[in-house]
């Protein structure tokens, strides 16, 4: 569950930036790109990912989104990587962490976390075969 002092259940608190923001990916050395917030509100946050392949770091076009339902398991997450079938995960596990503004992600086809660093900035955590790897997301402008 997440802190039992002031449990914020909407994503406002955990992925800062409004609907429509376009922000610069930032990623190691040079596996870079754009994303953008297409859609957020209390309960559901999608946002496009958009990232050329770098060495072992796979070509990343895709849409993810997650619908908050609950601390614990039984949200879904949606990933929409371009030119495959969607992925559909309705059973994912959310915990959220409120006064350090982290929410983290487990599901069947991604495991991953937001947390606030900025007014401009979100750091964005992959967990691929065992490592973890950052990401910034940088508002643009």
């Amino acid at each position: 569950m997440g802190d039992q002092d002031s449990p914020e259940q909407n994503w406002e608190h955990y992925f800062h930036f409004p609907e429509g923001t376009t922000f610069f990916i930032d990623g190691s050395i040079v596996y870079d790109g754009v994303g953008k917030v297409l859609k957020k509100t209390d309960k559901i946050l999608k946002i496009r990912m958009d990232m050329d392949k770098w060495r072992q770091g796979p070509a990343v076009h895709a849409d993810i989104t997650i619908e908050y339902k609950s601390e614990g398991f039984g949200n879904r997450v949606l990933y929409e990587e371009d030119k495959s079938d969607p992925i559909i995960d309705s059973n994912a596990n959310i915990k959220s962490k409120d006064k350090k503004r982290k929410r983290s992600i487990d599901s069947k086809e991604i495991s991953c976390s937001f947390k606030y660093k900025s007014e401009k900035e979100i750091v964005f955590s992959v967990v691929s075969e065992g490592k973890t790897h950052d990401f910034d997301f940088e508002k643009i402008g």
